[in-house]
């Protein structure tokens, strides 16, 4: 397993600066807005008390309360007295070393400080130029592949998701549009998290194993319209001043059903299929392209898929538009079908995984084992072996005092890595992630498969 960083992935809070001795408790801020000045001191557990004696654990909500219900930006709002804002500690904070668990066989065993390896010193300077980029009212734009290449990923999985985000809050920043909404190769701003309503509010704390080993993980928004659209293709449209002709020589020069209509700034207008060019030539001898275009659906193309799939499937297609309210994209029902085609395979793979590791840990471990370990994350949860979920599979098959009971002839840890792959494939399925899963993942997942039918054997 590897060594496990506590301080970038997360969100720092308050009680990290306090820790490290950028503040201390009784330490007082202040807040102005709207003419008033509002005050709140820094308790010794890291919350924020309020003039009310209300404590709150992020500043955001401490700063929204006191300006009654309006949403803030803690971190740059609150004021020491010295005239220092939470967020440039903070920054001062992510600036020391990191703190690291050295993790050898699947159980934290020392605790030290190391200096940050070479790709996080590379991805904090990254972080720290972008900021100051920001701060000047630069526009920073890159495609979300690029952005997210700076934490080494390809694909945005729960754990990678999870990590970029907490680290971009971190240094005061957010994408626009998000980028979870748009196509991996869409472009996205690099902007002050101040424009997102209270993005420092912290989740709940959950105890238990580390987030990247729970069921789950932070879950995106799903799969959006812009998902569908591939930004390296130039949507075709027809002008309302062109004729019939050119709408039908570009439906069929292209292999499209459907045109969107636009009028001479770009502004929607509506749609040119084939069967309104039929209607339209059926009803007069010389139609034209006025009589053949309908209204068209269009919505924004971070709507939620699952929202218009009705539509899409009733209509055989939406248009879609972006913040300004120009067309950008047409998604389709062949479109749609598409994408969850790739899904399907690796989804029924690893249900059918999912059963036979389930009856193969209660045929092979005793329950009051398999309680006994699961107790100590998730005390009370497990009663049953249906109780258990994938992430549970992994902590009891790679636990080195149940493995020798298990007799199998394999290695335990080879056998725990490509289950922990596994977990992390089921949770990009699962989440619907909406960039394409490797060519060699219905593979790699059979091969499991046949390996756990030969240990049903034994």
């Amino acid at each position: 397993m590897p060594n496990q960083v506590l301080v970038e992935g997360r969100r720092v809070q308050i009680a990290d600066l306090v820790e490290a001795e950028l503040l201390k408790a009784g330490d007082e801020l202040t807040f102005a807005a709207h003419g008033q000045t509002h005050r709140s001191s820094v308790t010794d557990q890291g919350r924020l008390r309020t003039e009310d004696n209300r404590e709150f654990k992020t500043p955001s909500r401490a700063a929204q309360e006191v300006a009654k219900g309006s949403p803030r930006a803690g971190w740059t709002c609150w004021f020491t007295s010295d005239g220092e804002s939470l967020d440039s500690l903070r920054r001062q904070f992510l600036s020391q070393a990191t703190i690291v668990e050295v993790d050898d066989d699947g159980d934290i065993e020392t605790r030290e400080v190391v200096p940050a390896p070479s790709r996080s010193s590379t991805r904090r300077a990254w972080l720290t130029s972008v900021r100051e980029s920001v701060d000047r009212g630069e526009s920073v734009r890159s495609t979300v592949r690029e952005l997210i290449s700076h934490w080494g990923q390809a694909r945005r999985g729960a754990s990678a998701v999870a990590r970029i985000t907490a680290d971009l809050a971190n240094y005061g920043l957010t994408t626009s549009p998000d980028f979870l909404a748009v196509n991996l190769d869409a472009a996205v701003s690099v902007v002050s998290s101040e424009r997102v309503e209270a993005v420092d509010i912290a989740p709940a704390e959950v105890d238990g194993p580390p987030a990247e080993q729970r069921e789950g993980g932070p879950q995106s928004n799903g799969l959006t319209l812009a998902h569908l659209i591939s930004p390296e293709r130039k949507l075709v449209v027809v002008v309302t001043n062109e004729s019939l002709e050119v709408a039908i020589t570009r439906l069929r020069l292209n292999g499209y059903s459907q045109l969107p209509v636009v009028d001479q700034l770009g502004r929607l207008v509506g749609a040119v299929t084939w069967e309104s060019i039929a209607l339209a030539t059926a009803a007069k001898d010389v139609a034209s392209l006025g009589d053949a275009t309908v209204t068209a659906v269009h919505h924004e193309q971070q709507r939620s898929l699952l929202d218009v799939i009705d539509e899409i499937a009733r209509l055989n297609f939406v248009i879609t538009m972006d913040e300004a309210g120009s067309p950008v994209g047409i998604v389709t029902a062949a479109d749609v079908a598409e994408i969850y085609h790739g899904l399907s395979t690796p989804f029924l793979v690893i249900g059918d995984l999912d059963r036979m590791l389930r009856a193969l840990i209660e045929e092979s471990l005793p329950l009051d084992q398999i309680i006994r370990l699961t107790d100590k994350y998730k005390p009370g949860k497990v009663k049953t072996v249906d109780d258990l979920d994938f992430g549970d599979y992994c902590n009891v098959l790679g636990n080195k005092e149940l493995w020798p009971s298990l007799n199998w002839p394999v290695d335990r840890r080879e056998f725990g890595k490509r289950l922990e792959e596994i977990r992390l494939i089921r949770n990009d399925v699962m989440h619907f992630n909406p960039d394409p899963i490797p060519d060699d993942t219905v593979e790699l997942l059979r091969h499991v498969v046949r390996l756990v039918e030969d240990l049903q054997g034994l």
